[in-house]
């Protein structure tokens, strides 16, 4: 039975190839838009670091060291989104590292690349550094722009 001229629409065999390329380009683009996701996630970190970088050279300028404990820094444990924990993980005159860690119940935590995000300072020098989920060295990966 012909459709009268009229009657225009699609056949379900063309709606399932539609459907189906689809769901092909969705496949290939998702991990894409999850490692952007992730990686614009990850200034939440580097914010709350650089944060708790002013804080501790406030905390030096008015002491003799640097603070070993964000309480004495009166700041918080969580970054501005809530999406990494920050700590003090050493600190004394010379300098100090601090890390920030995606929190478990956060999405950033999938982020497999980039896990635990350091801050080092020591003798007035800087330097950023990154370890994947399975502990290996990622500095290149997560600073790259």
């Amino acid at each position: 039975m012909r459709r009268p001229a009229h009657q225009r629409g699609f056949t379900l065999a063309e709606l399932c190839i539609a459907l189906s390329i689809a769901g092909i380009l969705a496949t290939v683009a998702y991990p894409s838009y999850a490692d952007a996701v992730h990686r614009s996630r990850r200034a939440d970190a580097w914010s709350a670091l650089a944060a708790v970088q002013l804080a501790q050279e406030r905390h030096r300028s008015e002491h003799t060291r640097y603070a070993d404990a964000l309480d004495t820094l009166a700041l918080g444990a969580r970054s501005a989104a809530g999406h990494y924990e920050v700590r003090v993980l050493a600190a004394d005159r010379q300098g100090y590292t601090l890390e920030a860690r995606p929190v478990a119940e956060s999405p950033q935590s999938k982020d497999g690349t980039c896990q635990r995000l350091r801050l080092v300072v020591e003798a007035n020098r800087q330097r950023q550094q990154a370890w994947s989920a399975s502990g290996d060295e990622s500095s290149r990966r997560c600073f790259a722009a």
